[in-house]
C-alpha cells in the first residue's frame, strides 16, 4: 500500500488491497456522477476502466466485471452460469456496499463476499482503473497486480465491445442494434426476465369484428362505392372506434394521422 490517505477509498477495498500487498495509485478528481464522466475528465481511455455490475437472480447475488466500453451479454452469461441474472436492486446493492457512495461500486466483489466473474478483455490493458467507493477518486493498478487481486474470480468471456454493435441501414426504421454481420443482437444485452416482462406489458391486441374487417376490405377495393361504405357503417355505430383501437395497437406501431 502506498502513503495515500485511505479515506479516499472504501475501507473494504483498502483492506483487500492491503491483504494482497498490492501497490496502487489514487487518482483524485472533481466529483463526478459516473465512471464515464471520470474517464472524460482524466482523459483516459475507457478501455482501461473496470466497470462493476451487481447481478441477482433472486437466489444469488454476484458481480460481473468488464471494461467500461463493453456491454454485458446476458445470453452469454446464462450459457456460462446457467442462471438468469438481472441487475440487482438498489436495496440489495446498498445492503452489500455499505461503505461506498451510491453508484461508485468497486469491481472487487471478492472483498464483499460476492461471487465474481470477470471478462478476459479487461486484462488486455497495461493498467486497470476503477472506482473504489468514492465519486472523487479512482484506484489504478497495473495488470499484474489486478490479476493477483482477482485470482480467485472466474475469468471468461461474456461481454462485447460497444464498437461491435452498430445500427445497420436495413434496420434503420426499427433502430435495432446489430453485430457487424448484420444479425440483430440487442436482445442478448437485455436480461431474459426483463425481455419477458416487456412482452407481457404490451397491450393486448383488441379483437377486430367482422364489420371492421369488411371495412378494411372495402378500402382495398377500387370499385367499392360510397353506398357500400354507408351500408357497412349503418350496421355497427362504433365500427370506426373499433378500427382505430385496432390500428393503435403497439404491435402495428400506428403513428396516427389520416
Amino acid at each position: 500500500m502506498n502513503d495515500t490517505n485511505i479515506t479516499t477509498i472504501a475501507s473494504s477495498v483498502e483492506e483487500f488491497l492491503s491483504c494482497h500487498a498490492i501497490s496502487y495509485d489514487i487518482l483524485s478528481h472533481v466529483p463526478t456522477q459516473s465512471l464515464e464522466q471520470a474517464a472524460l475528465r482524466l482523459k483516459i481511455s475507457p478501455y482501461e476502466f473496470a466497470r462493476a455490475v451487481v447481478l441477482s437472480d433472486g437466489d444469488e447475488t454476484c458481480m460481473a466485471v468488464l471494461p467500461l466500453n463493453y456491454i454485458l451479454d446476458f445470453s452469454a452469461l446464462f450459457e456460462i452460469t446457467g442462471r438468469n441474472y438481472k441487475p440487482a436492486s438498489i436495496k440489495i446493492i446498498r445492503r452489500i456496499f455499505k461503505d461506498c457512495e451510491s453508484r461508485a461500486i468497486p469491481p472487487l466483489g471478492m472483498a464483499y463476499g460476492l461471487r465474481t466473474i470477470i471478462d478476459n478483455s479487461l486484462y488486455r490493458a497495461d493498467n486497470v482503473i476503477f472506482e473504489a467507493g468514492r465519486h472523487n477518486s479512482l484506484v489504478r493498478i497495473n495488470r499484474k497486480g489486478f490479476l493477483k487481486l482477482t485470482e480467485h474470480a472466474r475469468h471468461t468471456n461474456f461481454a462485447k465491445p460497444e464498437s461491435s454493435l452498430k445500427q445497420d441501414g436495413t434496420n434503420e426504421k426499427s433502430g435495432a442494434f446489430t453485430r457487424g454481420d448484420g444479425s440483430v443482437s440487442i436482445q442478448n444485452f437485455t436480461p431474459y426476465e426483463k425481455m419477458n416482462a416487456l412482452l407481457k406489458d404490451l397491450y393486448e391486441m383488441p379483437a377486430l369484428p367482422d364489420n371492421a374487417r369488411r371495412l378494411l376490405e372495402l378500402h382495398d377495393q377500387p370499385d367499392a362505392s360510397e353506398n357500400d361504405l354507408i351500408d357497412l357503417i349503418s350496421r355497427e355505430n362504433d365500427i370506426v372506434e373499433k378500427v382505430l383501437q385496432y390500428a393503435g395497437s403497439p404491435v402495428f406501431a400506428h403513428k396516427g394521422g389520416h
